[in-house]
């Protein structure tokens, strides 16, 4: 037995072609199109937070001893912080860069995600996406 859903959704998508979704350009996109959309979006995420680490690398001590000032003027210069194992200060400059080009990079991370998601929505559903995407530096 079939459905009336089934026969139901089956002449909607034979006879009303305004439900197929569609790109940012306007075209239908198949499950592999999708994919690639999505590959290349993911790779532009990451290429921006590599560069924000690189970046971030480079001005690691400065991000560490803004960390450090409410620490010092609390304690006074007479209590330092400490390292317990020789690889701990190369490891926590490399966290805090990281964490710092995390919190850089979200902007354009959040932006390549929603462009993908938007790819798969109608027109009146992407003016949601878009407005999301503006606030979207205010919650990180």
């Amino acid at each position: 037995m079939v459905s009336k859903a089934f026969l139901k959704c089956t002449l909607l998508t034979k006879t009303n072609h305004t439900n197929i979704k569609h790109d940012s350009f306007g075209s239908q996109m198949s499950t592999g199109d999708h994919f690639e959309e999505l590959r290349g979006r993911l790779i532009y995420a990451f290429v921006g937070l590599v560069v924000c680490t690189a970046i971030n690398l480079c001005f690691g001590s400065q991000i560490i001893s803004f960390i450090e000032k409410p620490y010092a003027d609390v304690m006074g210069p007479s209590a330092p912080l400490q390292t317990l194992a020789p690889s701990n200060d190369i490891i926590a400059y490399i966290e805090i860069s990281l964490v710092a080009a995390l919190i850089i990079s979200s902007p354009w991370v959040f932006y390549h995600l929603c462009m993908f998601a938007a790819a798969g929505l109608y027109s009146n559903e992407k003016k949601y996406v878009y407005s999301a995407a503006l606030f979207q530096p205010l919650y990180s």
